[in-house]
C-alpha cells in the first residue's frame, strides 16, 4: 500500500496531498488495536492481512509490514517484544535466471525465495526483542502457485479450521 498523506515538502514547503512512503520506522499494518495477551500472525501484505483477519482476528493479532517484502526491517516492530509471534511466509516458487549458467529455469531453494528470506530475517529480529517466533511450515516451492497464501486459502473457501491447521503447522527452528 502507498499511503496518500497531507505532507510539506521540505524545500519548496508547499502543503499538498502526495502518494508516498512511510518514512522509517513505518507503523505496522493492522486491523484494530494490538492486544498483548494474544499471539501475533505475521503474513505477507495487507491482503493477506485482511483475509486473516477475517478469519483468525478473534483469536489473535494479524498483521504485516508495509512496502514489501524487502522492507520489513524498515518497520517498528517493538509493540511485539516479548510476544509469541508466528510468521507466515509466501510459498514463492521463484526460478533462477539465465545468470545462474549451471541452474537457469530451475526451482530455486526455499531458504532462497523472497518470501522465505524475509520472514527467516524477521524471526531473528523479532527474537532479538525477547519474541518468540516460529515460522508455519508452509508447501515446498513448485508444490502450489508462484506466491501462495493465506489470502489464496481463504479465497479458495478455507474455513477457520483448515486456516488455523495451517497456523498450528509450525517449524522447529534454530536460534
Amino acid at each position: 500500500v502507498l499511503p496518500c498523506v497531507f505532507a510539506q515538502h521540505p524545500v519548496s514547503k508547499r502543503r499538498e496531498w502526495r502518494w508516498m512512503v512511510f518514512p522509517t520506522p513505518r507503523p505496522l499494518y493492522l486491523r484494530g488495536a494490538l492486544r498483548p495477551d494474544l499471539p501475533a500472525l505475521v503474513v505477507e501484505g495487507e491482503k493477506c492481512t485482511d483475509a486473516a483477519h477475517a478469519l483468525l482476528g478473534a483469536d489473535m493479532d494479524v498483521l504485516s509490514w508495509c512496502g514489501g517484502g524487502k522492507a520489513y526491517d524498515k518497520s517498528d516492530w517493538t509493540p511485539l517484544a516479548g510476544r509469541t509471534v508466528i510468521l507466515w511466509p509466501d510459498t514463492d516458487a521463484k526460478r533462477y535466471k539465465d545468470n545462474h549458467k549451471t541452474k537457469a529455469g530451475e526451482i530455486m531453494p526455499e531458504h532462497e525465495q523472497p518470501g522465505m528470506v524475509a520472514m527467516t530475517k524477521l524471526a531473528k529480529l523479532l527474537r532479538e526483542l525477547g519474541c518468540t517466533a516460529y515460522i508455519i511450515d508452509i508447501p515446498a516451492p513448485g508444490e502450489v502457485k508462484d506466491g501462495w497464501d493465506i489470502a489464496d486459502l481463504v479465497a479458495g473457501g478455507a474455513g477457520v479450521d483448515e486456516v488455523m491447521s495451517w497456523v498450528t503447522k509450525l517449524r522447529v527452528e534454530e536460534t
